[in-house]
């Protein structure tokens, strides 16, 4: 009934000519109104511009590096894998 919640979701944005990928939040909200709360928050604050923070990119050959980073809490703001 609920299995297409548990498959992972991901979202596609275009920010300064990258295309970035993230784990949606959707896939683990568990209370629609809550959801649709912090959505109407996130467009209004994109729409003012404010931005995410990028803490660091790497080449897409160090994806490994990053993710281990990333799990290891060495990292802060978003992660970019460059091509």
């Amino acid at each position: 009934m609920f299995a297409a919640l548990l498959w992972p979701r991901w979202i596609y944005i275009r920010q300064n000519h990258r295309d970035v990928a993230r784990a949606c939040k959707r896939a683990y909200a568990t209370d629609l109104s809550v959801y649709r709360q912090s959505l109407e928050a996130l467009l209004d604050m994109m729409q003012k511009g404010v931005s995410a923070e990028i803490g660091r990119e790497y080449a897409l050959a160090d994806a490994a590096q990053a993710q281990s980073d990333l799990e290891a809490g060495r990292t802060t703001g978003s992660l970019l894998l460059m091509p």
